[in-house]
């Protein structure tokens, strides 16, 4: 079984055309040149025959098949506790196996002792969830209702989507880097300059796709064109003839029908779902049985995997795939997906939904999908799942928009163009009484609404936009911030402990403090042994003091639970070269780390204030304390 660094090396050869030096790997890597050499000592144990080989030039793989093979055919070993529940998890709720005790402790390399651990801390780290792991005669078990295993499995999913399917580092890997760049920019020109806003996923999803059609055409594989008759016919944007005029203007290539169409509808698919989401709209540009079988799909995957895919964000991209997927299997040609290796090492679980999709499509268009086409189904499950996490960071926005002279679309474009990254348009309205019982963060309004008092209202007029940038861009920091001191109070009771609150304590420095912090944390098992050693780390290179507060912590989100040891000191204690009177642990689990930016943020601006010193003297018990942080984070 080959560890997780053994696979990234395989992986890393993969791409590679020439032999590499040690020390090129170790950097990639994040490794030193001694580790490189141990694991090539261990990859080749694995066969008959050495499965890198190395010359005076470097390390290159003897056999790319035998490595992809090995790569696939082996899983990594689970290094860490929740890597361990991560697979168990699977194991039970995916793949419903009786998991032995025994065996599972053989198959992850821990002894019986670590697993009686690592059940202690799954079940405070996964407490929120409402589950319970536990051994049942000899088999781990996970005790739950069904709304709450699902929810569990949901989390997980959505926390593979932390391993970027597509980037532009990803795609520098897998063709050259000044194609790369040079379409990237045509692209982003042509956006640009008419105005249209698309999202990064959508942006590097196309990017994707068009280096595909590109590289196949250059390489003279341009798919004859057979029109498909019951495919609804569309007359092409302008943005798009210009586009394709552009590609083949910049890289001297000549793009069929077959190739324009598919741009097309790429474009279509890609760009501001919103503005195509009527009916009629819909049923102009997608056929209508690609429609049923995406809900369908939509359905299974949420009863399955609890995954909800309903947005027409993913809908109207994945009818149009299923569209063009149709096709290819009429005309006998797939595409293939340079993506494949990357998707199945780093998102099993999306790639066994994709699996699962697949199986589905098999059924109903009588055709086995084949392995690349399975990695572009799991490219748009990812990818709206990146999308989906994206968004829970921005301002839940509604537009309130009469239909008239097209100000409806030219505003959505205009507002998204400009503030995409901090909004989330998640409705369209006419009429007040359209979105009554909606939940909003900031309703953005063309119409006056003086009877209304509300601070999440925005008026703009539509006819001078650019007018108001300016003030609605102060109005959205405003917002967000206030949105994340909601999130902080909403978990404050979970973030302070009592036992972890100390007030003028003995110790006189730094080190004495930090030490005593991660004592106390590691008696209430909250961490583990190493912690001190990790705080301490951090702090050595390079203090974490801000006037008066100090916050020390570990680079690593690593801790058993998430929590705040807080020490207040009156006379202060000396920390770099001046005495700080708040000093605060932030400790931070796995599951938590999304979070630690918006905690940290929040955590800085209730205590880096001027008179913060003159505050302290005022707080005495957790109660003083308690109610300092309740009230200024309801403000």
């Amino acid at each position: 079984m080959l560890t997780a660094k053994q696979i990234e090396l395989l992986t890393l050869l993969l791409k590679q055309e020439t032999s590499v030096t040690a020390s090129f790997l170790a950097h990639e890597l994040h490794i030193s040149v001694r580790s490189i050499k141990s694991y090539v000592a261990s990859i080749n144990s694995e066969g008959n025959n050495k499965i890198i080989v190395s010359s005076n030039k470097g390390y290159r793989l003897a056999d790319k098949s035998i490595a992809e093979s090995l790569i696939h055919g082996h899983s990594t070993i689970p290094e860490s506790y929740i890597q361990r529940a991560y697979l168990l998890i699977r194991k039970i709720l995916i793949d419903h196996q009786e998991v032995d005790s025994f065996d599972f402790c053989h198959e992850v390399f821990i002894s019986y002792s670590t697993l009686k651990s690592d059940l202690a801390k799954w079940n405070i780290a996964f407490k929120r969830y409402h589950v319970r792991f536990a051994t049942k005669q000899s088999k781990l078990v996970i005790l739950a209702d069904e709304t709450s295993k699902r929810k569990l499995l949901s989390k997980i999913i959505f926390e593979e989507a932390d391993h970027k399917l597509l980037d532009i580092a990803t795609l520098y890997k897998l063709y050259s880097q000044e194609t790369v760049q040079h379409l990237s920019c045509l692209l982003r020109r042509h956006f640009d300059q008419n105005k249209i806003y698309i999202n990064d996923y959508s942006f590097m999803n196309m990017l994707l796709h068009l280096l595909i059609i590109l590289d196949r055409v250059k390489k003279g594989s341009s798919l004859s064109y057979h029109p498909v008759k019951d495919t609804p016919q569309q007359q092409q944007n302008p943005l798009v003839i210009s586009l394709c005029e552009s590609i083949e203007k910049q890289f001297k290539v000549d793009f069929n029908a077959n190739e324009k169409e598919e741009i097309d509808l790429l474009a279509r698919s890609n760009i501001n779902s919103h503005l195509i989401n009527s009916d009629l709209h819909l049923s102009k540009i997608i056929d209508q049985n690609s429609m049923s079988l995406t809900q369908t799909i939509v359905n299974n995957v949420y009863n399955n995997y609890g995954i909800d895919l309903s947005k027409n964000s993913f809908i109207i991209p994945f009818s149009l795939h299923l569209n063009t997927l149709y096709n290819r299997i009429k005309r006998g040609s797939f595409n293939p997906n340079p993506l494949l290796s990357n998707i199945k090492l780093e998102c099993p679980l999306i790639y066994e939904i994709a699996i699962f999709v697949s199986l589905f499509l098999s059924d109903v268009f009588n055709q086995k999908i084949p392995e690349d086409e399975i990695a572009f189904l799991a490219l748009h499950i990812g990818t709206e799942l990146e999308r989906q996490k994206s968004n829970e960071q921005k301002l839940k926005c509604i537009l309130l928009c009469p239909n008239y002279l097209d100000w409806r679309e030219q505003l959505y474009n205009k507002l998204l163009f400009h503030f995409g990254s901090d909004i989330h348009i998640i409705e369209i309205a006419s009429h007040l009484s359209e979105i009554t019982s909606k939940k909003y963060d900031i309703l953005i309004t063309t119409t006056q609404m003086d009877y209304i008092h509300s601070s999440n209202i925005y008026y703009l007029c539509p006819l001078n936009f650019d007018d108001y940038t300016a003030e609605l861009a102060k109005k959205l920091r405003e917002l967000k911030f206030s949105l994340k001191k909601k999130q902080v109070l909403a978990e404050l009771y979970h973030l302070f402990n009592p036992t972890l609150f100390f007030v003028d304590p003995p110790m006189e420095n730094k080190v004495d403090i930090i030490e005593f912090l991660c004592t106390q944390l590691l008696k209430q098992g909250y961490v583990n042994e190493s912690y001190f050693d990790q705080v301490m780390e951090r702090e050595d290179a390079s203090s974490t003091d801000f006037d008066d507060l100090a916050v020390p912590h570990a680079m690593k989100c690593n801790a058993i639970k998430t929590v705040i040891p807080v020490i207040i000191s009156h006379k202060g204690i000396i920390w770099k070269s001046k005495p700080v009177h708040v000093i605060l642990l932030p400790t931070i689990s796995e599951l938590d780390k999304k979070h630690f930016a918006a905690l940290y943020e929040v955590i800085l601006s209730l205590f880096n204030q001027r008179n913060l010193k003159e505050t302290v003297l005022t707080i005495h018990s957790f109660d003083d304390f308690y109610q300092y942080i309740y009230s200024h984070l309801n403000t």
